[in-house]
C-alpha cells in the first residue's frame, strides 16, 4: 500500500473549513496515474463542461436535459475515493485556473465518515464543485465506480442514483471529522426551473451517457427566458414548456402528528420509501458517553442496546427532538447486529419487550 511520507498540512483554503493538503509528489503523481487510467484528471484531456453561447440557448428548449445553478465562486474538482491509500481526496480541475498559473493543481484529503465498501474493485471518483466561501463540497455525479468509467457508459439518471444510493446508504454526515466542510449532494431541475438573473451560472446536463455537461454565464443585465433559437432580449414571462396548464394540487389531508424526517437527504432526494406496517417503537434516550450515541428500550423499559444512526436526516431530526427521550421507530441492522432507528418522534406508543425478538 502507498503511504505519504512527506508530512500532511493542516490548512484553510479560504473558508471555515480545514483540509489536509496532500504535498508528497511521489503520492500526487501516483494518485494522478490512477486517475489517467480512465481518462480523468490533471493528466487527462477531460473536461467537465463546454460553454455555450446564449444565442444557442433555445436549442435546448426539447433537449434531454437537466440544470443546475452553481453557487457563486466555485472550484469544480474530482472527488476521488483511493484505493491504495483508502481515503476521500479533492484533486482540483486545472481546467479552470487562469492561463498565467503554472502551479500544480491542489490536492487535499478531505476526512468523512463513509462505508470502506467503495474502495472495493477499483474504487470511485465522483465529481464535485468546492465552494469556499460556503465552506460546502458539492457532489454532483458519478464518473467512475467500481473501477469502471460510468460517465460513458451509463445515463445521468442510472448515475444519479447510484449517488442517491451512496448517500442514503454509505456516507454520515460528521462535522467534528469533516472540520467544518459541508458536503451536500445537488440536486439536478427541470428546464422549467431555468429561471437565470444576471451574475448566474448555469450546468445544463445532458441525459445521454457520454456527453459533457454545457456551462452557461448570464452576462446580460436583465432577466431572460428560455426562447426560440435565436435568443433575443424580450421582457420576463413564465416559460412555456408545456402544452396544457398544470392541474391543480389537491390539498393534503390534516394529521395529527407528522413523522419527523428532516436534513439533506430529504431536501436533495425527496421520495424516500415510507414503511408504517408492521413498525417496530423504541424508546430512545440521550446517552452522554457522545454525540450521536442513543439508548433503546422497550415499553417496559428493558433495554435494547445502542441505536445504529446512518442517515443524516435521522441525526438531524434526533439532535433536535431527543433532548431527554423519545420514540423512534427501528429495524433490525445485520450489518452492525443492533437496532438502526429509521424515524423519529413517533406517534404510535412504544412496543413490548417480546416485539423485539428476532
Amino acid at each position: 500500500m502507498s503511504q505519504i511520507q512527506a508530512p500532511v498540512k493542516i490548512q484553510r483554503w479560504g473558508g471555515a473549513f480545514q483540509v489536509e493538503v496532500v504535498s508528497d509528489p511521489s503520492v500526487k503523481q501516483a494518485l494522478f496515474g490512477w486517475m489517467s487510467a480512465q481518462e480523468l484528471g490533471p493528466q487527462s484531456a477531460w473536461r467537465f463542461a463546454n460553454m455555450v453561447d446564449s444565442k444557442k440557448l433555445g436549442v435546448i428548449r426539447h433537449a434531454q436535459m437537466t440544470v443546475a445553478k452553481r453557487s457563486g465562486p466555485s472550484r469544480s474538482g474530482y472527488l476521488c475515493f483511493y484505493p491504495p491509500l483508502k481515503v476521500a481526496i479533492f484533486v482540483e480541475d486545472g481546467e479552470q485556473r487562469h492561463q498565467e498559473e503554472k502551479r500544480s493543481p491542489r490536492v487535499a484529503i478531505l476526512r468523512m465518515r463513509h462505508s470502506p465498501s467503495i474502495y472495493n474493485g477499483g474504487g470511485a471518483i465522483f465529481a464535485a464543485t468546492l465552494v469556499v466561501a460556503d465552506s460546502t463540497l458539492w457532489i454532483e455525479d458519478v464518473l467512475t465506480w467500481q473501477g469502471q468509467n460510468v460517465w460513458a457508459s451509463q445515463t445521468f439518471s442510472r448515475r444519479w442514483a447510484l449517488l442517491k444510493t451512496w448517500f442514503e446508504q454509505d456516507w454520515a454526515e460528521d462535522e467534528a471529522l469533516q472540520r467544518g466542510l459541508i458536503i451536500k449532494p445537488r440536486r439536478p431541475e427541470s428546464l422549467v426551473n431555468f429561471k437565470p438573473q444576471p451574475g448566474d451560472v448555469w450546468e445544463f446536463i445532458p441525459e445521454d451517457a457520454a456527453r459533457r455537461r454545457l456551462l452557461w454565464k448570464d452576462r446580460r443585465n436583465a432577466p431572460m427566458v428560455l426562447s426560440s433559437y435565436p435568443q433575443k432580449p424580450q421582457p420576463p414571462r413564465q416559460p412555456r414548456f408545456n402544452a396544457s396548464p398544470p392541474a391543480k394540487a389537491e390539498p393534503e389531508p390534516e394529521t395529527q402528528k407528522n413523522t419527523i424526517q428532516v436534513g439533506i437527504l430529504d431536501t436533495y432526494f425527496p421520495t424516500l420509501p415510507q414503511t408504517n406496517d408492521g413498525s417496530l417503537i423504541a424508546v430512545a434516550k440521550k446517552d452522554m458517553s457522545g454525540p450521536d450515541v442513543y439508548s433503546l428500550f422497550s415499553a417496559e423499559r428493558n433495554p435494547l442496546g445502542i441505536a445504529v444512526i446512518r442517515k443524516l436526516q435521522i441525526s438531524h431530526a434526533m439532535r433536535k427532538y431527543c433532548t431527554d427521550t423519545t420514540l423512534v421507530k427501528v429495524e433490525w441492522s445485520g450489518s452492525f447486529d443492533r437496532w438502526e432507528i429509521i424515524e423519529v418522534n413517533m406517534a404510535n406508543a412504544a412496543s413490548p419487550f417480546d416485539a423485539f425478538k428476532h
